[in-house]
């Protein structure tokens, strides 16, 4: 069982070495150097040129983009009083639901005690508990916040005298 394959054999010998370091190793030559090239002045001139003008394009679109952006963002004329008024009812109807969802949330998890042990446990769902009151805190407040605006919006176009009467 001593008899070792010729092809596969434990130590490589001299004569195989040679052939393999030119096959995986390709020598740097003459011919690959003088592939390379070197970008003349000229094209990077005419590079830099255009990088010039696609940014001067880009900065006199963004600037048409912020007039007419500016221009249409603004409403031509305010809402009127009953539209303010009509927003704000639907506004108040909504912090009133969530106001009542956010006593019936805390009432329920003031009846219902933690009955665990596991200190992770008691940690854990009070920082749950603690979110979900918050957030519907949160969202009763933001509704709260909106009606109040639009309500403040409608009595200042009443006061306000409009466009159309300053006019005449």
């Amino acid at each position: 069982m001593s008899e070792t394959n010729p092809e596969i054999s434990p130590e490589p010998s001299s004569e195989t070495i040679p052939e393999t370091i030119p096959e995986t190793i390709p020598e740097l030559s003459l011919e690959t150097t003088s592939e390379l090239s070197l970008t003349p002045a000229t094209e990077l001139e005419q590079k830099t040129d255009q990088s010039i003008q696609a940014d001067q394009s880009i900065q006199s679109i963004e600037e048409s983009t912020d007039k007419s952006t500016a221009q249409s963002s603004l409403p031509e004329t305010l809402p009127s009083p009953l539209r303010s008024l009509t927003g704000a009812l639907i506004a108040g109807g909504f912090t009133f639901g969530l106001y009542r969802l956010t006593q019936s949330i805390a009432t329920s998890f003031a009846t219902k005690p933690l009955t665990s042990t596991n200190p992770l446990a008691l940690s854990i769902s009070a920082a749950v508990r603690t979110l979900v009151v918050g957030a519907s805190t949160l969202a009763t407040g933001i509704f709260a916040i909106a009606a109040f605006s639009l309500v403040l919006l409608a009595i200042q176009v009443a006061l306000q005298p409009s466009k159309t009467e300053a006019k005449n």
